[in-house]
């Protein structure tokens, strides 16, 4: 589970620090987030009118449509593997092995978060070459 809370809560503790920042003008702060935390950015700028700009790239910001969205191109056997990858990370952080890492995303049918078709083209953007798997 996301702790969406906390991670709000340190959007606001970030933006308090930076506005007390020896050369940093308060009244020229800016946020920026992706993904999830482009969804963030939303609800962050609303609580804090003075920032200077913020900036949401390919932002997250309605779970429920993703989900129904992204659902819509998972094939039944790669979701059941992937629920029981999760089932299996879950029982194991019980005893302390490592976490069983699951792909952002992947094609359609594999064992990823994200399989829609276009799913992979901003994994590709983001890291060409696989340079960091």
């Amino acid at each position: 589970m996301v702790p969406i809370g906390e991670q709000l809560a340190d959007w606001q503790a970030a933006i308090a620090c930076a506005a007390t920042l020896p050369g940093v003008d308060p009244a020229r702060l800016a946020i920026w987030g992706f993904s999830l935390s482009g969804g963030h950015v939303f609800p962050v700028a609303a609580r804090n009118p003075r920032l200077a700009a913020a900036i949401a790239q390919t932002p997250f910001a309605d779970g429920p449509a993703a989900t129904r969205s992204a659902a819509g191109h998972q094939k039944p056997l790669a979701a059941l593997r992937t629920t029981g990858r999760a089932l299996l990370d879950s029982l194991g952080q019980l005893v302390g092995p490592r976490p069983l890492l699951v792909p952002l995303a992947g094609e359609p049918g594999t064992v990823a978060l994200l399989t829609t078709p276009d799913g992979v083209d901003g994994d590709r953007a983001l890291n060409p070459g696989n340079a960091y798997p």
